[in-house]
């Protein structure tokens, strides 16, 4: 694990005993989203998207589990307003992409879940590098 890898995991309440526990979201209402834990499908995910910066968390999560649910699935079924008010913006290609790489977890990610825990390096803010390294991809696409 690395520095404080003995100490985080005798801390009661530390990730590593507890594992991800869900939490309310800064950003959005509490009745329209539930304490819940947010997941990316991208391994290169800005740590501008983290709570936990400097670390990233790989855990593997059935597909068929219920209480996973793709973000853009669940805004379109959760939250007309959101869906509509966006619809009537110029919502730039590259925040449609990285909206689509994130998940939302109902319920804590257990340690059993966990496959890595990698302390890595200060990568790219999201920005203009962000913005051109999803729009290659679009065009690789």
């Amino acid at each position: 694990m690395g520095d404080g890898g003995s100490v985080a995991a005798a801390t009661p309440g530390s990730i590593l005993v507890a594992g991800i526990l869900p939490a309310k979201s800064d950003d959005y209402d509490g009745a329209l989203l539930p304490p819940c834990v947010w997941l990316s499908s991208d391994s290169d995910m800005s740590d501008d998207f983290c709570t936990r910066h400097g670390f990233r968390i790989s855990v593997v999560i059935p597909s068929a589990d219920r209480r996973l649910v793709h973000w853009p699935k669940y805004i379109r079924k959760h939250d007309a307003g959101i869906v509509g008010a966006q619809a009537g913006e110029d919502i730039p290609a590259f925040v449609q992409r990285a909206a689509a790489r994130f998940y939302v977890y109902f319920g804590p990610v257990r340690l059993d879940r966990f496959r890595a825990i990698d302390r890595v390096a200060e990568r790219f803010h999201y920005s203009a590098e962000l913005r051109e390294r999803l729009d290659a991809e679009a065009m690789a696409a």
